[in-house]
């Protein structure tokens, strides 16, 4: 039996942040992935605090991956000093996250020191491999509607199949991880055949369920670097080839089990040829994405500003009809470029180069695939969407890298390093718990007491509830897009109305927000203005036009001010008629 340390103690609470956070089932706007996010976080706070302890300073690096992070650190605040960004809370929550990536850097390098490589592989593999088998089952028991007792804590799902997680594409990346590990253990005989066969079917089958397009590019990954190790002459390497050339014939039965199970499904081979031969919404965004770089390519556009921009390239094509709106460019290369210039990017693909180097001078054994097996598999998803915008997948990935690094920079600090490490950890508690209450408050007065708004007295203490918030915590921007929601269109302190809708417009251009802008301005008589920011509400949400004339028309009367941005959204039916469906009946009185 294993002696138990703290360093021990420290991987086993790694452990369950690589679990945990993706069991959760609470997911309400306005932030869906706030509890699992705020219980990874908290995990990996946890993990750290072996850094109070001296002794774990001794020999202490700061790993070279980590200067990452700390780079795009620097480029938030000298976007911050040059006024690009809109909500200075956005930017200091993104350092947040990044100074925690460092910790954990830090952490996986000292774990490995104290524990050896392959514990900490073995241990974290098993973690992965039980949190996989978790969703799975729950995925299973969410498509076929199989009632159990686990019932109040899994996600309702209609149509697709995301276990816990809440969106598909994070369920087949984290079933990634999970036959990853699977495939180690096996290798490395902790697994018997007798029970690896049917915990892989299982977790192909949950493959197949998610519909993801991607899982196949995991699966490639991993042949593709199983074949790399075979020249590493282990015969573990050569069994990790074998189960990953299986997975190709093993995850094909999978897919035409599942169709024979629910005629209904969609599978992700499926969706690969259905979409083979349309137009790619990724690249058409991607090329948006490079000309929005063009125009700030040093610092960007400024973080969390890539949305705002997206929704404004519609004025300069007002007769193109986008139909929908992305936050993020699906990829993290570009996103970087976008937001945060082109050091950002270069510091990005330097710094994960050098370290992809490193490792690959590293004997092939098969804790280092393993490594390489899951960052492959979120380095994929990152070039598809945005996990690491997610404190659960960055959490995993900081750990490995750092785990991984064979480079460091030395930290004398054997003295001070506790006790600053002491004041960390006190303020990140401190950090992580008002954040909590803060955002209870706010998810409360949205949504539980959103009847208190009917009252006068009720709609004072909704005011006053967001207001402490707004004070009091990191979720200004989300209080701000709240208030927003109250704003009546009316002339009394129009120019407030106009600024505060146009600043949450930067964060979040939703529906009603964006047609509100276009009906303030031209209350305002910006009639220029109205028409340009109604060209892009059309663009981006068409559907929502009839409604915009129906509140027109009901004011128009008593506000004659509206009569030129009604003629104008009339005029548009024709167009939206002919690209959306949505024609004139729709806007009949």
């Amino acid at each position: 039996m294993q002696k138990i340390t703290f360093p021990r103690v420290s991987l086993w609470l790694v452990g369950l942040m690589f679990v945990v956070p993706f069991l959760g089932y609470h997911h309400r706007l306005p932030i869906p992935s706030f509890y699992g996010e705020w219980i990874a976080v908290a995990l990996g706070l946890a993990a750290s605090s072996l850094f109070v302890f001296k002794e774990y300073w001794r020999g202490m690096e700061l790993p070279a991956i980590a200067m990452v992070p700390l780079g795009l650190i620097v480029i938030l605040l000298a976007q911050l000093f040059t006024g690009k960004i809109v909500f200075p809370e956005h930017s200091v929550m993104a350092a947040s996250y990044l100074l925690w990536a460092v910790l954990l850097m830090m952490l996986g390098g000292v774990l490995r020191r104290k524990l050896g490589w392959e514990e900490v592989v073995t241990t974290l593999a098993w973690f992965l491999l039980v949190g996989g088998m978790l969703n799975a089952v729950i995925g299973v028991l969410q498509y076929f509607k199989i009632p159990s007792l686990f019932d109040p804590v899994i996600i309702k799902s209609s149509r697709l199949v995301f276990a816990n997680l809440g969106q598909p594409n994070h369920f087949s990346d984290y079933i990634g991880l999970s036959i990853g590990s699977l495939v180690y253990l096996y290798a490395r005989r902790h697994l018997s055949v007798v029970l690896a066969v049917p915990l892989l079917a299982l977790l192909l089958l949950a493959f197949s369920f998610s519909g993801s397009r991607g899982t196949w590019v995991y699966i490639g990954g991993l042949i593709v670097l199983s074949l790399y190790f075979l020249k590493g002459r282990q015969k573990e390497n050569r069994v990790i080839a074998v189960v990953a050339a299986l997975l190709v014939p093993g995850f094909i039965l999978a897919q035409y089990g599942s169709s024979l199970l629910s005629a209904s499904l969609s599978t992700p081979t499926d969706n690969l040829f259905n979409l083979a031969g349309s137009r790619s919404d990724r690249l058409a965004l991607w090329g948006e994405a490079w000309q929005i770089f063009l125009r700030a390519p040093l610092l960007g556009v400024g973080l969390g500003e890539f949305v705002w921009h997206h929704i404004m390239s519609s004025q300069w094509v007002p007769e193109v009809v986008r139909g929908g709106l992305y936050n993020h460019t699906h990829n993290i290369v570009m996103q970087l470029l976008v937001e945060m210039g082109v050091f950002a990017a270069l510091l990005l693909i330097v710094g994960a180069g050098l370290w992809l180097r490193r490792v690959m001078r590293q004997e092939r054994t098969p804790d280092n695939w393993w490594l390489l097996a899951l960052l492959s598999i979120l380095a994929i998803h990152s070039m598809l969407e945005y996990p690491l915008w997610y404190a659960y997948f960055l959490g995993i990935a900081a750990i490995l890298l750092g785990a991984g690094e064979m480079k460091g920079f030395s930290l004398k600090m054997q003295r001070v390093g506790p006790g600053i490490f002491a004041l960390v950890l006190l303020m990140g508690g401190g950090s992580l718990g008002n954040l909590l209450v803060s955002y209870n408050s706010l998810e409360a007065t949205m949504y539980e007491r959103s009847s208190l708004v009917l009252s006068k007295e009720g709609s004072k203490e909704f005011i006053g509830a967001l207001m402490r918030i707004h004070s009091d915590s990191l979720l200004a921007y989300y209080v701000e897009m709240a208030f927003t929601r109250g704003i009546a269109l009316e002339r009394e302190n129009l120019a407030g109305k106009l600024e505060l809708n146009a600043r949450v417009m930067h964060y979040a251009p939703i529906n009603e927000m964006v047609y509100r802008q276009a009906v303030l301005l031209g209350l305002n008589g910006d009639n220029d203005g109205a028409k340009k920011m109604l060209d892009v509400a059309v663009a981006a949400y068409p559907k929502d036009l009839p409604i915009a004339i129906k509140v027109l028309r009901r004011r128009v009367m008593s506000e004659p001010a509206f009569f030129p941005l009604l003629s104008y959204a009339e005029s548009k039916v024709p167009l939206v008629s002919a690209v959306s469906g949505v024609g004139s009946d729709k806007v009949s009185n």
